[in-house]
């Protein structure tokens, strides 16, 4: 089975993004006033940060296997990847009370429901244009 070689300046480039998003996380952890509970988030947010470039790789590579074996097509890829995610995500923040607090805030403001609905509704139009304007070049 081949395996995908990567170039020098990939691996510069890989290395540049994660040592540029650690030094601005250890400058904001050195600039701001001395507290432990700040500077444990941040650590925090270096390891969060870490594990979702690993994530990312992980999930590239898979993405690309999925491809090559012509499994299901790239937006269908992509469709599952989203409704996987989301998922997770209202498991997620339904188990730390945030799903809760979240609803609770948009039905306290019908400003905020309806900045949401908003986004939802140009982001899901935007995505059809696209899946059009795709359509409408093959």
């Amino acid at each position: 089975m081949p395996t995908k070689v990567y170039t020098f300046l990939e691996y510069t480039i890989a290395l540049g993004l994660v040592s540029g998003m650690i030094s601005f996380s250890l400058a904001d952890m050195r600039g701001s006033t001395p507290s432990l509970n700040d500077d444990s988030r941040t650590i925090f947010g270096i390891v969060v940060l870490l594990m979702a470039l690993s994530f990312d790789a992980v999930l590239g590579n898979l993405q690309e296997k999925v491809q090559k074996a012509k499994i299901c097509d790239e937006h269908s890829l992509m469709f599952v990847q989203s409704l996987a995610s989301a998922g997770m995500l209202l498991v997620w923040t339904a188990l730390t009370g945030e799903l809760a607090e979240g609803v609770s805030h948009c039905w306290a403001d019908s400003r905020v429901l309806f900045a949401l609905c908003g986004w939802a509704l140009s982001n899901m139009s935007g995505t059809l244009l696209l899946q059009l304007l795709l359509l409408l070049l093959m």
